[in-house]
């Protein structure tokens, strides 16, 4: 375990290196690698979950690949999510990794300007269209929190998981 956490946050610098130097964002790097880092370890205790519960790894792969499409769906990315669906995306730790890592480059970056038809330049809140201020804006703590709670949720699922299956005896094939 210890091995594949390392291995996240490895993953989560490197990644957030390219695109945080690349693209020029002005987010605090080290608040965006916890969220990063949070994100990646809860759907490495996810994987471990499905992995615990499902013997073949044919089977596996297959749930968690139709177990992650819904987190990319409702994630907010790919269209801001409706008030119909805001509950079930929610418990999506990709809802809660989006909104913290756009509110942190949000807060930090200027207010964009948007120029329009008649020639004023309009400001515009870039993680309004998806995270409304006034109402469903959490903010980076509770994103991290929220995080948080998944990933102590999972580590105890993952206990209980791998503590109810027999061990295979010493002479066992």
């Amino acid at each position: 375990m210890v091995v594949l956490g390392v291995l996240c946050a490895a993953q989560c610098a490197v990644l957030l290196a390219i695109v945080h130097f690349g693209n020029g964002l002005r987010g605090p790097w080290l608040a965006m690698f916890g969220v990063l880092v949070l994100a990646s370890v809860v759907g490495l205790l996810l994987g471990l979950v499905v992995f615990t519960l499902i013997r073949t790894p044919a089977t596996v792969i297959v749930v968690l690949l139709l177990g992650f499409l819904p987190m990319i769906v409702l994630g907010g990315r790919i269209w801001p999510v409706s008030p119909a669906v805001r509950a079930v995306a929610a418990v999506m730790p990709s809802r809660w990794a989006f909104e913290g890592l756009l509110v942190q480059e949000a807060d930090a970056s200027p207010t964009w300007q948007a120029p329009v038809d008649d020639g004023r330049v309009v400001p515009i809140d870039l993680a309004e269209p998806f995270f409304a201020a006034e109402s469903e804006r959490m903010g980076p703590k509770a994103d991290a929190m929220a995080l948080g709670c998944m990933l102590v949720g999972l580590a105890v699922a993952v206990v209980f998981t791998i503590s109810g299956h027999p061990k295979p005896s010493p002479g066992a094939p």
